[in-house]
């Protein structure tokens, strides 16, 4: 055989195996990301069956915090009939800073606002009690009331 005819055949033979194994390369590749997507879905799957999901488990703890609170504020004080907003203080210096509502606030307190009778409510659980109480001001003008017109000048004298 001449160079020639042994690189050609050399080459005849190299082409089918490299197909063979780029196609087992991809089997297997696709058979790690099934295994991989089934194994998400199994560990999700249990994890829910069991009730527990980091969210899920942190909207319980969310609404067993709003149901406590609600119920230490209305022993206080008569609540609104609605579903509060909830918010936990978490930097009650930059909120003093802003808004003269929360100038006794401190970090922890609990703010309970009720948009309907547009009404805040800020309790601190550690003191076991309210610390303040006030209007919510969404910063819309009342569409009922006109807004001021300003008087006419009187004619001015040469």
């Amino acid at each position: 055989m001449d160079m020639d005819t042994q690189r050609t055949a050399q080459s005849a033979t190299a082409m089918p195996g490299s197909k063979k194994s780029g196609g087992f390369t991809k089997k297997i590749f696709l058979a790690i990301i099934v295994i991989i997507v089934l194994g998400v879905a199994y560990i999700t799957y249990s994890y829910s069956q069991n009730g527990y999901l980091p969210w899920a488990a942190q909207e319980q703890v969310d609404a067993a915090e709003l149901a406590s609170t609600v119920t230490a504020v209305s022993r206080l004080m008569e609540l609104p009939q609605e579903t509060p907003v909830y918010a936990t203080v978490s930097d009650a210096a930059q909120l003093k800073a802003q808004q003269a509502f929360f100038q006794n606030a401190e970090n922890g307190d609990r703010l309970l606002l009720y948009p309907s009778t547009r009404q805040a409510v800020l309790y601190s659980p550690t003191k076991k009690r309210i610390i303040n109480v006030g209007p919510i001001d969404f910063g819309q003008q009342n569409p009922a009331a006109p807004a001021p017109t300003p008087a006419p000048e009187a004619p001015t004298k040469k």
